[in-house]
């Protein structure tokens, strides 16, 4: 059972996470901007502004990746929240089937008997179990976008530093 000290720190985390999530797509497009700003009219090949070219495609995708993670990030989070509500509501239904008689569900006035709690219960119950599984088929595709994400940041940044440091043995050559 969870604590409400476990649950701060939870919720801690989510928000760091999505924040961190958030950011990431904010400096890939970033750098989008950047790179669109030095836009000059070029030739494709072996060329400082192709390689600014390809840093621009790498971090797109970053940005399309990192935004593909938020979005099945939110698909978990609202499979995560009606597999706990089937969760909780199906527990506080089997409470109800195990200790019998009539309860009144003062939220919407309905009189609940004990062998209707216990057969809601256990459609609850596997609501939430399909739940579950559906909640682990999510999670590795949150992960991989992530990764992805990254990686093409990574890639994206190093064209473009090598680009820029391109540019400056070319410039240098040019002007010598």
């Amino acid at each position: 059972m969870a604590t409400e000290r476990s649950d701060r720190a939870y919720e801690q985390w989510l928000s760091g996470q999505q924040q961190f999530d958030y950011f990431m797509v904010g400096v890939s497009i970033s750098l989008v901007g950047y790179l669109g700003a030095q836009v000059v009219s070029f030739s494709v090949g072996s060329n400082p502004p192709t390689l600014r070219a390809t840093a621009a495609a790498l971090l797109l995708l970053s940005a399309f990746s990192g935004i593909k993670r938020i979005q099945t990030h939110l698909t978990l989070m609202v499979i995560m929240q009606k597999r706990l509500h089937a969760e909780e509501t199906g527990g506080a239904h089997a409470d109800i089937a195990i200790k019998g008689g009539t309860h009144l569900n003062t939220a919407t006035g309905k009189v609940i008997g004990s062998e209707e709690a216990g057969m809601t219960a256990q459609v609850l119950g596997d609501i939430a179990q399909d739940l579950r599984a559906a909640q682990q088929k999510v999670i590795p595709k949150t992960e991989f976008w992530g990764r992805l994400r990254d990686l093409f940041l990574l890639l994206g940044l190093a064209a473009l530093v090598a680009a820029q440091w391109w540019s400056g043995l070319v410039g240098e050559r040019v002007a010598g």
